[in-house]
């Protein structure tokens, strides 16, 4: 029997296996899988309702939110396109995105709504939904998200559609430094199999508490909005990085798993409360986006306790595509060593098939 592969099955095995386990945490909001899947079937439904179909665009520019976690699951798994903004964007590149990507419809947080009030005279949108953020105003007219999929009627359930594995999941817009931002189409099969290596590579569990350090934008959270309900985890949510917070958030949660970027790494590192914090746990890091130093990788493990894992990827390649393999025989070697061996990566993950490095200059092909 040939079934579709796509991350959308996930979020129904999760809430039918752990229905009553926590979902999402933001802030003092807390969602059970229950309550999580409930909000996205009513996202769906009022999509729906609203006009949107399988196979139109909407475009999302929310920080790491539960709105945003529910946007990845409520528009694809009706068939409709999530076009994920990064709202660090100038208004130009936005407005750039928004009008290439036809996107019919903008989901926006009030607090990165200017740009937006000044281009949406340039927009052809047919909808805007705002989600509403305490001491942020916005002079957008739209919809208030909580208005928007509330006041639907759940009774019948939301529309099924048969989903192909080969169809657009998101379209993730690359930043665009050598010329205007780029498109890149990522299917629902392409994310599946970029969320079951990150499930194997980082030894997802049931029990797993992922905070949201990488922003959900980026290339879909590196896959870690799927994988994490994949494996029935518990998302924290995190709007914004904040070291002194994220360490709080450490103990506070017992948080076992985290991505981003070497310089997120060495602001948690040299924070003055770093050394002062108790983790109990030790949380495994996944870090990419620049080769991170031996000497930041000894100091987070030093410091802080964590089990660093570089790897690497491209939104294009959904994004992971290599990583470092750590063997059994590297604990017998020096803590320095062992940071240096950390610092590299280059191994095929079990998804991807093979991976080469190919020699622009003298045509050769080294394989991994």
């Amino acid at each position: 029997m040939f079934s579709s592969l796509t991350p959308m099955d996930w979020k129904r095995r999760a809430v039918k296996y752990y229905p009553h386990k926590v979902a999402v945490i933001d802030g003092e909001k807390a969602f059970t899988y229950t309550e999580f899947g409930q909000r996205v079937d009513r996202l769906t439904l009022a999509l729906d309702a609203s006009g949107i179909k399988k196979g139109d665009h909407i475009a999302v520019m929310l920080p790491n939110t539960h709105q945003m976690l529910e946007c990845f699951y409520g528009i694809c798994q009706m068939g409709a396109v999530m076009v994920p903004l990064n709202y660090r964007l100038s208004a130009e590149d936005l407005e750039y995105i928004i009008k290439h990507s036809d996107a019919k419809m903008l989901i926006v947080d009030a607090e990165f709504a200017a740009p937006i009030e000044t281009i949406v005279s340039n927009l052809s949108l047919e909808m805007i939904i705002i989600v509403p953020v305490e001491g942020h105003e916005t002079d957008l007219a739209g919809i208030n998200y909580e208005d928007f999929i509330l006041h639907v009627n759940d009774g019948n359930g939301y529309p099924v559609v048969e989903i192909d594995e080969n169809q657009l999941l998101t379209i993730n817009y690359t930043s665009g430094t050598t010329s205007k931002p780029k498109g890149v189409m990522l299917t629902h099969r392409g994310n599946y199999m970029n969320a079951a290596n990150f499930i194997y590579h980082f030894s997802l569990k049931h029990d797993d508490v992922y905070l949201h350090t990488l922003p959900m934008f980026h290339a879909n959270g590196w896959g870690g909005v799927w994988a994490i309900t994949a494996t029935g985890g518990t998302h924290v949510c995190l709007r914004k990085v904040d070291p002194p917070h994220i360490l709080h958030l450490f103990t506070q949660y017992d948080i076992t798993l985290l991505c981003g970027a070497p310089t997120v790494v060495n602001m948690l590192v040299n924070d003055p409360k770093a050394k002062r914090t108790a983790i109990k746990a030790r949380p495994r890091m996944a870090t990419a986006g620049a080769p991170p130093s031996a000497a930041l990788i000894h100091k987070a493990e030093e410091i802080l306790g964590l089990n660093m894992i570089h790897v690497y990827g491209l939104t294009e390649t959904s994004p992971f595509i290599l990583y470092n393999e750590w063997k059994d025989e590297h604990g017998a070697k020096s803590a320095d060593e062992q940071a240096m061996i950390k610092a590299r990566q280059g191994i095929e993950l079990v998804f991807n098939g093979e991976t080469m490095v190919v020699s622009r200059w003298g045509g050769s092909r080294l394989g991994w």
